[in-house]
């Protein structure tokens, strides 16, 4: 047994207001509460590829974004979501999804991969709410 004195447990330590610098994150690393847009390769609607059909590479794509989206915020970093079923798409985090909305569709538009992308909008981590901004079903050819 073990006497605890009185009002013991209301004596609590202060916890510092300002977190030791260590503890903080670098404007380099994410944070499982970033939201985030994500870009993926819309995929044909067969069941399997068609034979000779040959995916867009988004490498330079992510260049592109990188070099356009930190340097107005250094606080925004890429990233690849794990896709078992395709190739992994990639992430663009922040703080805010609605403030990266636009910048990141600027700059998809001008892409030349723009009709085969699909973007999602999604409001925290994995699993959490998402909204599509661009669906990712191809358009009919008329």
């Amino acid at each position: 047994m073990l006497d605890v004195p009185p009002n013991w447990f209301q004596r609590l330590p202060k916890m510092p207001s300002k977190p030791e610098p260590w503890q903080a994150p670098g404007s380099f690393e994410g944070r499982f509460s970033d939201q985030a847009i994500v870009i993926r390769v819309c995929q044909p609607r067969g069941k399997h590829a068609v034979a000779g059909s040959k995916e867009p590479d988004l490498g330079g794509l992510e260049m592109q974004l990188a070099g356009a989206l930190l340097e107005a915020n250094p606080r925004v970093h890429l990233g690849k979501e794990c896709a078992f079923d395709r190739r992994p798409d990639v992430g663009v985090y922040g703080t805010d999804a609605d403030s990266l909305e636009a910048p990141v569709l600027a700059l998809l538009h001008r892409s030349p991969l723009w009709p085969e992308l699909g973007v999602v909008k999604r409001y925290g981590p994995r699993g959490s709410r998402t909204v599509d901004v661009k669906p990712c079903e191809p358009a009919e050819k008329k």
